[in-house]
């Protein structure tokens, strides 16, 4: 049983080895197979909690709204779901799964680039980016700016890290067609071509390409779980 044990567990070899007096060579080897278990050991347990979260994660309702002037003179509004509403209803569970997160803000060349960095309690860390220009919409000044785009993307990075959806999703002109809800037949379509997708970029371009995925809580479940395969793999 305790062999069992120490092949399963580099600690325990390491343990073992200082007990036995062994050389500074052999010491560092282990220390190095050591830390690398516990990065894979890590790995594993992020992302079953990323799993996990997504069994449980509550379904975000919209409670903002924008209605402005664009440069066109028409109107443009829009419900939204507001970063401390998202966090409000996710924080609790994600902290039972022992994931957190933080977010990371760069300036270059006039776009804001945000990355919503999310960390698992044993170490593991994995980064989901956007970047936008500042939004000059509405008037703003170059503060105003910088604030509502840094608030925008936080958003987004957020949601995207966690395949989170805000109930009746339709941000941007009020006035677009709300998309068709999906079939049973809809549904196995878009499994068959989820199987096919092998990379982020592929996933990203059949989610913008498809509006009528954004309004399916089933869809969101499945790109959600699509995305975690590949970052597995």
């Amino acid at each position: 049983m305790k062999n069992q044990e120490l092949q399963k567990n580099p600690t325990d070899l390491l343990t073992l080895a200082i007990e036995k007096d062994a050389s500074i060579e052999k010491l560092e080897k282990l220390m190095e197979l050591q830390s690398k278990w516990e990065a894979k050991e890590a790995r594993k347990h992020f992302f079953d909690a990323m799993a996990k979260f997504q069994s449980e994660k509550p379904e975000i309702k919209k409670n903002s709204k924008v209605s402005f002037k664009n440069k066109a003179g028409t109107t443009t509004a829009y419900n939204f779901a507001s970063l401390p509403q998202i966090q409000k209803q996710i924080d609790p569970v994600l902290t039972k799964y022992n994931l957190s997160y933080s977010f990371e803000t760069t300036e270059e060349n006039g776009r804001l680039n945000v990355a919503c960095v999310v960390t698992h309690k044993l170490g593991h860390i994995k980064k989901f980016k956007l970047s936008a220009p500042n939004d000059t919409s509405g008037g703003k000044n170059p503060i105003q700016s910088i604030g509502s785009t840094n608030s925008y993307l936080q958003r987004y990075t957020l949601c995207n890290a966690f395949g989170i959806s805000a109930e009746q999703d339709n941000d941007g002109q009020t006035s677009e067609p709300t998309p068709k809800a999906l079939t049973e037949k809809d549904i196995k379509v878009l499994k068959g071509k989820l199987a096919t997708m092998t990379t982020k970029k592929q996933l990203a371009d059949m989610w913008t390409n498809n509006p009528q995925y954004k309004t399916s809580k089933e869809a969101h479940r499945l790109f959600t779980e699509r995305q975690l395969e590949i970052q597995n793999v």
